[in-house]
């Protein structure tokens, strides 16, 4: 991006350069300049290669204010092995987006076996989590005799 600003600079540069040296050359039959037009040609060059290179960025702000799962964690995986933790019996309200490209974040509902362990559980799948990239996690751990998930 900054290498495209330098071009820019530069090529803003020539353009006035070229007008400032060659204004009174090359005339139309108005008596103006061919070289003042080089100004709007190299605007509109720049504001292509502008729009060229902050594609990338702009989609990706999209994404992440949309709350997008993070193109490199694959949810469903995520919601596999997360099933597979023992005790598991469900899982369901499952989030995974990212607050910027390196910061990733997990929060799901985990419906256990009445009487399982809630901390062995809720480690168990941070475990999970940080093996797939994700740091941020938030986790409700629900007992199945308990909780009513049709609520």
């Amino acid at each position: 991006h900054v290498i495209g600003d330098i071009l820019q600079s530069v090529g803003v540069c020539i353009a006035a350069a070229c007008i400032w040296a060659f204004s009174d050359q090359w005339l139309d039959s108005d008596g103006l300049s061919y070289w003042y037009r080089i100004d709007p040609i190299c605007t509109f060059i720049f504001s292509f290669l502008v729009l060229c290179t902050t594609f990338g960025t702009m989609k990706e702000a999209t994404h992440v204010l949309m709350a997008g799962v993070p193109e490199d964690v694959d949810a469903d995986d995520v919601m596999a092995q997360l099933s597979s933790i023992p005790n598991v019996l469900g899982i369901h309200d499952v989030h995974v987006w990212a607050l910027s490209g390196s910061k990733r974040n997990l929060w799901a509902h985990l419906t256990v076996r009445h009487g399982a362990d809630p901390s062995a559980v809720l480690i168990a799948a941070q475990r999970v989590a940080k093996a797939v990239g994700i740091d941020h996690t938030c986790f409700q751990v629900e007992d199945a005799e308990t909780f009513d998930c049709t609520r």
